[in-house]
């Protein structure tokens, strides 16, 4: 059971690694809130 992990697994890091760089940011810890970019 000690190999089973809550936070940090690979999906999840790859996922974080694709959107970083992209201009998402999000915490990794706290509610999740959904904000939308302004239409310019």
């Amino acid at each position: 059971m000690s190999r089973i992990r809550s936070r940090d697994t690979v999906p999840e890091l790859l996922v974080r690694k694709f959107l970083f760089p992209k201009g998402f940011r999000y915490k990794l810890y706290g509610r999740i809130i959904i904000i939308e970019e302004e239409q310019k």
